[in-house]
């Protein structure tokens, strides 16, 4: 796997034990655009994947960082976050699907879920590129630090916030508000 270094200054480099990672969307259409907002906002995350499949790494993903929110700092000391390049959650207008900045997204783009989850239907569509970028780094990862590769499927809080924890989960699988990832998602991670 073709991982590409980008130049970035993350502050904190005390190195913690990995037992997690949890996936993120990035809520924007670039990778430019996560980074910066990652600057801006004190958040952290070593991995983003575009959506070509390409995979940038930020910095070390040993070390500690913040990308689990305020209320779960413990949770990002010892998980690895992996950003993927996605709008998340789309808004219905006039039967056409928009994001939040109110562009719109091209139907082949939008997943439809027959049902709606955390009050949205329509969803940014992960590329098959980044479906196999992310499944070929989850096993990278998952060999290299010993996390135990089992799926967190739906909102699980407790499960995750458990001390014994190790395995894989998204963002929106311990934050009530997050929107992340359509459940379905779960059904393309293969590790």
């Amino acid at each position: 796997m073709n991982i590409n270094k980008l130049k970035y200054t993350h502050s904190i480099t005390t190195r913690t034990k990995k037992t997690g990672i949890v996936i993120h969307g990035t809520g924007g259409g670039t990778v430019q655009g996560a980074v910066s907002t990652f600057k801006g906002n004190g958040v952290s995350v070593p991995y983003i994947i575009d959506r070509d499949g390409q995979v940038y790494q930020l910095y070390d993903e040993a070390f500690d960082h913040f990308h689990a929110g305020a209320n779960f700092r413990e949770l990002s000391r010892c998980t690895i976050g992996i950003e993927l390049v996605n709008w998340n959650h789309l808004i219905m207008k006039d039967n056409w699907f928009y994001n939040w900045v109110g562009k719109q997204i091209p139907d082949k783009e939008v997943f439809v879920s027959p049902r709606a989850w955390r009050g949205y239907s329509g969803f940014h569509r992960i590329t098959e590129e980044q479906h196999k970028s992310l499944n070929d780094l989850l096993k990278i990862l998952c060999e290299k630090h010993k996390i135990t590769k089992a799926l967190v499927r739906d909102f699980h809080p407790e499960v995750i916030k458990d001390k014994k924890w190790s395995g894989i989960c998204f963002h929106s699988s311990f934050h009530p508000t997050k929107t992340d990832f359509y459940p379905l998602l779960i059904d393309k991670i293969k590790i």
